[in-house]
């Protein structure tokens, strides 16, 4: 198909910051730019762990939003990844936001959250719970 900017619709992309180690994401990062794909939305998951660690430990993303700016698209910083309000009015900004570039929302969020023996756990992306702590997860509240 042809690539072409303006387009009805909007697409949004959901990835985790340790995804962002990957040299493909940042040539679709280019490309996106490059082409002006105005509808096109990045929700990065900004949890600061990757499979194997800390991101910052492995390859720092830094300044994250002004990386992605360097490279074309406009951002919006949402500090709880984890509250809806706040990522709702990333997204309706977003959309108000300059046409002819794609848009990020970069989420900080915390890996786990509320699940014991999994926030925060680099490993968890790997691992399967113990069972009693799968146990107290499917437990009614």
């Amino acid at each position: 198909g042809t690539v072409r900017a303006g387009a009805p619709r909007n697409v949004f992309v959901i990835c985790g910051d340790g995804e962002l180690h990957e040299g493909s994401n940042w040539e679709a990062i280019m490309f996106a730019s490059h082409h002006g794909l105005d509808n096109l939305n990045l929700v990065v998951d900004d949890n600061a762990i990757a499979m194997l660690g800390r991101t910052r430990e492995i390859v720092s993303h830094g300044d994250l939003a002004g990386r992605l700016r360097a490279f074309g698209w406009e951002t919006e910083l949402v500090t709880d990844g984890h509250d809806i309000s706040p990522l709702h009015a990333a997204f309706s900004a977003m959309k108000m936001r300059r046409q002819g570039c794609p848009k990020a929302a970069i989420a900080r969020t915390i890996k786990g959250r509320g699940m014991p023996g999994i926030e925060d756990a680099p490993l968890s992306h790997v691992m399967a719970p113990k069972p009693e702590v799968l146990a107290s997860l499917l437990e009614e509240p």
